[in-house]
């Protein structure tokens, strides 16, 4: 019985093991692909990617900031504001990509 329970507890012990390696190799991989997609089709300083970054914001707070700098003549402040705005939501859209081919990668070794 002791046998068992100890056979058991080590191969429990090795599934968490490869899970945990896992985990890790799909952050890795999730990393590796968002920073691809930002160097490339995500970069968020493309013209269209700007447009679309803008278009689709929804964090009014940081837009009446970003208005408020340019009534105030702030507009290099108000450029740092819609930047962050715009890179925020790439990254956004590239980690949720990423997450998706990892997963999908993942899925193919499993």
């Amino acid at each position: 019985m002791l046998c068992s329970f100890d056979s058991d507890l080590r191969a429990e012990m090795a599934r968490q093991d490869r899970a945990e390696a896992r985990g890790r190799e799909r952050d890795r991989l999730v990393e590796i692909e968002a920073a691809r997609l930002l160097d490339g089709d995500f970069d968020p300083l493309a013209p269209a990617n700007f447009y679309e970054a803008v278009a689709e914001t929804v964090d009014t707070m940081s837009v009446g900031r970003m208005l408020n700098a340019l009534r105030e003549g702030r507009h290099e402040h108000a450029g740092q504001i819609l930047e962050a705005l715009t890179v925020s939501y790439w990254q956004r859209q590239a980690q949720r990509r990423a997450e998706t081919i990892a997963n999908r990668l993942m899925a193919g070794d499993a």
